[in-house]
């Protein structure tokens, strides 16, 4: 992604990015909720931390067993490999955090669609999003399965540092 971009990966999400893990560094963006979105399920990542900072609204993090009320002005550390997800608790005001995260993550993230994202997990790199649902681990992997037998295939990485258009992007 560039300075500047916005992908809009699910119903209520927003994520808006301030630099590029592809430009060195950790991907910093800003992510937003709408009031009441809880997404997603329970996921890993491998290779970096992650960090929440609350800009606007409050937004519950569960680490584990552990859950956060996170409310303007706190910050939270995950390390690689801690289980989280994350939801907007309100029902009137959305949710704005900055993050920082590793590049593998930002590769995922940029898959225009569930089928390309099923596929990037299960070819490119595992790491990036590792589910914890058994259910849904099972339908990734099927998603991927009849997606690359249709022919499908994720986004390279070089597409996204090479000022290709990104399909689910919004200028």
């Amino acid at each position: 992604m560039r300075s500047g971009e916005v992908l809009l990966p699910g119903k209520g999400e927003r994520i808006t990015c301030i630099r590029s893990g592809l430009d060195g560094g950790p991907f910093l963006f800003d992510f937003e909720l709408d009031p009441g979105v809880k997404d997603p399920p329970m996921h890993t990542h491998e290779a970096a931390e992650k960090i929440f900072e609350i800009l606007e609204g409050e937004m519950m993090i569960r680490v584990g067993s552990e859950v956060h009320h996170c409310k303007v002005g706190d910050r939270l550390t995950l390390t690689p490999n801690d289980p989280h997800t994350f939801w907007n608790p309100s029902k009137t005001q959305k949710v704005r955090c900055r993050v920082q995260h590793g590049g593998r993550f930002e590769r995922a993230i940029v898959q225009p669609d569930l089928p390309r994202l099923a596929l990037f997990i299960h070819t490119v790199d595992a790491g990036s999003i590792r589910v914890h649902n058994p259910a849904f681990k099972v339908l990734m992997k099927v998603i991927a399965g009849v997606s690359g037998a249709m022919g499908m295939k994720p986004i390279p990485t070089e597409a996204l540092s090479g000022g290709a258009v990104v399909p689910g992007h919004v200028p």
